[in-house]
């Protein structure tokens, strides 16, 4: 009886914890198996093997689940083309739900997304929060387009890209409240940042952060 109740707790705990977040539960869970399979009247080959073979099994296992559910959840995410002005630079970012803003439109069942450029996109659609299915293009005045590649700090640690080769850094998903001036309003936006890394520190400065902020609160502002 032992011996099957421990077994069950390992298989169990063994698949919770194959989330990473879940292991400060799942761990004392698992060691409680261990000790049932431990304490149980099976030969030592059998306790041996129910209590390495989990913790051997774990990291390949962990590292697959976490693949699995990055290509599904990328695949089921909102898919969403960003088109920018060509040579466009600076902070972007995407303001939701704007009865004034850019109409939904879609293009082989992705969201066309049509930057102005001053980089404020007022858009009528809802920006979802999760996994991102994202393309980035700067587009030309002949409409030809060039893909801009995803950055990330990360990607320059060990193979560096070019650092003198335009990026987009995508930042986050927020919300904001307008008290003043008046009239009040809330918002939900998403921001990014469009350089290369070496021009990148310029479009965290202060005084050009308050400036597009200001301007993006009057955009919507106006807009509501």
């Amino acid at each position: 009886m032992k011996l099957k109740t421990g077994i069950g707790i390992i298989i169990l705990t063994f698949i919770g914890s194959l989330n990473p977040y879940w292991l400060i539960f799942t761990v004392p869970v698992f060691v409680i198996g261990v000790i049932l399979v431990l304490l149980s009247k099976k030969r030592i080959r059998t306790k041996v093997l129910w209590t390495i073979t989990p913790i051997a099994a774990w990291y390949p296992g962990m590292l697959l689940f976490m693949y699995l559910i990055g290509i599904i959840g990328t695949s089921t995410a909102q898919k969403i083309d960003m088109v920018f002005p060509k040579d466009f630079e600076g902070r972007a970012v995407i303001i939701s739900e704007m009865p004034c803003g850019q109409a939904v439109k879609f293009l082989d069942e992705r969201e066309q997304l049509i930057f102005p450029k001053n980089g404020t996109l007022l858009y009528q659609g809802e920006i979802k929060s999760g996994y991102v299915n994202h393309k980035y293009f700067f587009k030309d005045e002949k409409g030809k387009e060039t893909e801009i590649p995803e950055r990330a700090d990360y990607m320059y640690w060990n193979n560096e890209p070019n650092s003198t080769v335009a990026g987009v850094w995508l930042g986050g998903i927020g919300s904001k409240h307008i008290n003043l001036p008046k009239p009040e309003t809330e918002f939900r936006y998403m921001f990014m940042t469009v350089s290369s890394k070496q021009n990148r520190e310029q479009y965290f400065d202060f005084h050009y952060l308050k400036k597009f902020e200001n301007e993006t609160d009057s955009l919507v502002q106006n807009c509501k």
